[in-house]
């Protein structure tokens, strides 16, 4: 093979150096682009973790104040069941008793 390179050296001469300054900035460009991408979407990347982080947040809050919602719901239930036996209790007292004056 070095014989037929240099064969060539003496019948054809050096070989050309074509240089073409359009691939070079297509190349450039290209590099741009994919650096330009990486770095959106690692921007992208830390915001949605961000909101994921805050949604968790908010659903643990959710969660609490349901638990504490349930809470205050079977209370309020426990004091309307305690009041309506309370109720009924005072109004068979009030028409079975007898008022002395």
């Amino acid at each position: 093979k070095l014989i037929l390179k240099a064969m060539d050296l003496v019948l054809f001469g050096p070989p050309k150096v074509f240089y073409n300054p359009i691939k070079d900035a297509l190349l450039a460009l290209a590099i741009l682009v994919a650096i330009s991408g990486l770095f959106f979407s690692t921007v992208q990347r830390r915001k949605a973790q961000n909101q994921i982080c805050k949604m968790i947040e908010e659903v643990d809050k959710l969660q609490v104040n349901e638990q504490k919602f349930i809470e205050i719901q079977t209370e309020l239930h426990e004091a309307v069941v305690s009041t309506q036996s309370t109720g009924i209790t005072l109004s068979y007292l009030c028409t079975h008793s007898t008022i002395i004056p």
